[in-house]
């Protein structure tokens, strides 16, 4: 997605990524998206008459992301529980993001095999995770459950020798 100001819905909108045209789609006054091509190239320019291109910006080409493990693969309702996700192709990005079912949340890429996220609340059941380096593109990662907690209401005999043995009651 293209964002600037007063943008005007036209059919002859276009982008370049390098020398490789490509159309455009108006979104609103703000935005414009472009499908991109293979073979893009490192700039990416727009076009509203669809020949003079301005605005030449750096485009980088990620290369494609894969899911090899994801860890935890539940958290409870409430979430705030970090998940590791494994895998090839996590190029450092600050649109790094996952997805839980609808709730998209930033995520931290470590190095190029190792991006975390925390698990926002959800209700309890199954849901998708995915994730994405540009905070638009996403790959399915896991299936992911949210569980209701339980509850501790009382503890009995909480005190105990050093050395353990002793047993504690919850309820």
């Amino acid at each position: 997605t293209i964002r600037g100001v007063r943008f005007a819905d036209s059919d002859l909108l276009a982008c370049r990524f390098g020398d490789v045209e490509a159309r455009a789609q108006y979104l609103d006054a703000t935005r414009i998206s472009c499908a991109v091509p293979a073979g893009a190239g490192s700039t990416i320019a727009l076009a509203i008459n669809g020949r003079d291109f301005f605005g030449e910006l750096a485009f980088h080409v990620l290369e494609d992301a894969s899911v090899t493990k994801v860890s935890p693969v539940q958290a409870p309702v409430g979430g705030d529980v970090d998940v590791r996700v494994y895998g090839q192709g996590f190029a450092f990005s600050s649109n790094a993001a996952c997805r839980f079912g609808s709730s998209i949340v930033p995520a931290r890429v470590h190095n190029g095999t190792v991006l975390t996220c925390v698990a926002p609340s959800n209700e309890v059941g199954k849901t998708s995770l995915s994730i994405s380096l540009n905070g638009a593109d996403f790959v399915e990662a896991s299936p992911f459950n949210y569980y209701a907690a339980p509850l501790i209401r009382e503890a009995r005999n909480t005190r105990g020798p050093l050395g353990g043995g002793s047993s504690v009651q919850l309820a």
